[in-house]
C-alpha cells in the first residue's frame, strides 16, 4: 500500500480506495498457505468473495470518514467550551490577527489528530488492513502541522 496514495484516495475518491482496500487484504489474506494454494490453482478469490471484500472496504471507509470529521467536531465543541470558559471569566476574545489565533489554530489540528487517533479502531488479527495502517499517517497529517503552529504562535 503506498501511503500517499491512500491518503489521496480516502479524502477525494472512495470507490477507489474501496478497491484498493480489498486489493490490499487480499494480497494479506494470500500469504495464508491455504488461500496461496487455491489462488495459484485459480480457485480464490471468487468474484462473489472479492466483491463482498469491496464491500467491506467501502463500509470501514465510510466508518473512518466519519471518525475523522466526528472528531473534527470534537474539537469544535472543546474550542466552544474554551471561549466560553474564557468569556465566563470576564475575559475579553482577541479579536485582532494576534499570534494567539495561530497556536490557536495549531493546537486545534494537534487535537484534531489526537482525538481521531485514540478513538474507536477497528482491529484485525494481522494488524495489516489499510484502515489500521492509514490513521497513523491521519494523525501525522494533523498533528505535525499542528504543534508547529502552536509552538510558533506560542514562541511570537
Amino acid at each position: 500500500m503506498k501511503t500517499a496514495q491512500a491518503l489521496l484516495y480516502f479524502f477525494l475518491s472512495g470507490e477507489r480506495f474501496a478497491k484498493m482496500a480489498a486489493r490490499h487484504s487480499l494480497f494479506v489474506n494470500i500469504k495464508a498457505p491455504d488461500l496461496h494454494a487455491r489462488w495459484l490453482e485459480g480457485t480464490w478469490p471468487k468474484p462473489a468473495e472479492t466483491e463482498q471484500s469491496i464491500k467491506f472496504s467501502r463500509q470501514q471507509l465510510s466508518d473512518l470518514r466519519a471518525g475523522f470529521w466526528q472528531s473534527a467536531l470534537w474539537v469544535i465543541a472543546i474550542l466552544i467550551l474554551a471561549i466560553a470558559f474564557l468569556l465566563g471569566m470576564g475575559k475579553s476574545l482577541p479579536l485582532s490577527t494576534d499570534w494567539k489565533w495561530l497556536a490557536m489554530a495549531g493546537g486545534a489540528l494537534a487535537a484534531w489528530g489526537t482525538i481521531f487517533q485514540l478513538t474507536h479502531v477497528p482491529m484485525t488479527w494481522g494488524g495489516e488492513s489499510v484502515f489500521e495502517l492509514l490513521r497513523p499517517p491521519l494523525f501525522l497529517l494533523l498533528f505535525v502541522p499542528g504543534s508547529v503552529l502552536a509552538l510558533a504562535g506560542t514562541l511570537a
